[in-house]
Parts: structure tokens; sequence; C-alpha cells
């Protein structure tokens, strides 16, 4: 009943995300037998819209709902409408979250730009590990090498590099391959340079004083 709820200083009736999606939108959802779904992504999309007004971040179920309820082929043309996917996302009505960019990179088969609107994501966010993941499996490997190299992303070994790099491929790829190998050996000999140079100056330091 509404009198175990919060109420605000004027008296008006507080329901949170988890509440509103549990017992109006989860229904509308069970319930959308012989309903479009274009109906019940606009009504979530209207509780975003109202909850960005109010300066209240949207949680993330809410959008993953919204996500998935924009993936299901329109009834009328069989066909999924990406470009609104596409808008949402840039527009940020959808937000920044790791969980919606691994979504994106599943779909990417059927709507390429997901690839880079989930690297854009990774991006703000940061997450230059998956950043490099993301591009050593999309065999984007020089790329992956000068992600590794400006955010110093340790965590791929020589090895893990040189057995991508030695899967069958064209001409332009195998080019790409070797790029990326030299790249690395470059980067793993500054590497070391750098740490050489730094333990004999801390030692002519440390003999010094």
């Amino acid at each position: 009943s509404s009198s175990t709820h919060a109420r605000t200083a004027t008296g008006v009736l507080v329901v949170d995300q988890k509440e509103m999606f549990r017992e109006v939108f989860f229904v509308l959802l069970e319930e959308q037998t012989g309903r479009p779904c274009a109906y019940l992504t606009g009504v979530l999309l209207g509780y975003l819209r109202s909850l960005a007004a109010a300066e209240v971040p949207a949680q993330l179920f809410l959008q993953r709902a919204v996500l998935e309820l924009l993936l299901i082929p329109s009834p009328t043309t069989g066909q999924v409408e990406f470009h609104r996917l596409h808008q949402l996302l840039q527009y940020h009505v959808l937000t920044d979250h790791s969980t919606i960019a691994l979504r994106l990179l599943q779909v990417q088969a059927d709507y390429p730009p997901c690839l880079q609107l989930a690297l854009d994501m990774l991006f703000r966010l940061k997450a230059y590990d998956e950043i490099v993941e993301v591009l050593l499996c999309q065999a984007q490997l020089v790329r992956a090498v000068e992600v590794m190299m400006q955010y110093n992303v340790t965590g791929v070994s020589q090895a893990r590099l040189e057995n991508l790099a030695s899967a069958p491929g064209t001409v332009v790829e195998d080019l790409e391959r070797s790029a990326a190998l030299e790249l690395y050996s470059l980067w793993k000999k500054d590497e070391k340079r750098d740490a050489l140079g730094a333990g004999i100056s801390g030692g002519s330091l440390k003999h010094s004083l």
C-alpha cells in the first residue's frame, strides 16, 4: 500500500526504479502478447527520459530492457531497428556500461557499427584491457598493440600475440600481423631500456649518497 512508501517533504509518493520495473514494466513485458514491442519500448524510453529530466541516473536493468526490446525484429518488417538503437547510444539515452558494450559486440555481425559503438563506450569507461581483448578478437593486432602501448596494458604476452599472428590470412593481413609483432617487440625493448636506465640511475644516486 502507499502508506509503506517514502514520500517527499511535500507529500509526493516516491516509487523507486526497481519497484516501477517490477510492478509496471515487467507486467507489461509479460503481457506483451498482441502488443507491439514498439509500444513497450516507447513506455520504457518515456520513463528513462523522465529520469534524465529529473537528473536521476537510470539503473542498468532498465537500460538492458530497452536494449533487448530494440533488438527484437519488427513484426511488420522482420528487421531490427538498429538505426534507432544507434541514435539512443549516440545521444547517451543508454549510458556507458561494460554490460551494454558486451551486448553490442554480440550483435555486431548483424550491424557492424556496433563494434565501434562498443569500443567508443569502453574508451569512455577507460576499460583498456577489455578494448585490447576486443581488438585481438577482431584480428586488429596493430591497433591492439597501439592501445597496449598508449595505456600500458601489460596482460598480453608476446607468445599469445605470435599465436594470433600465425593464423593463416591474406597478404594484407599477414603484413599487418608482422607490423604488430614488430611494434610489440620495439615497445618491449624500450621498456627494458627504460627499466635498465632507471636502475643505473638509482644505483648511481645511492652510491653518491
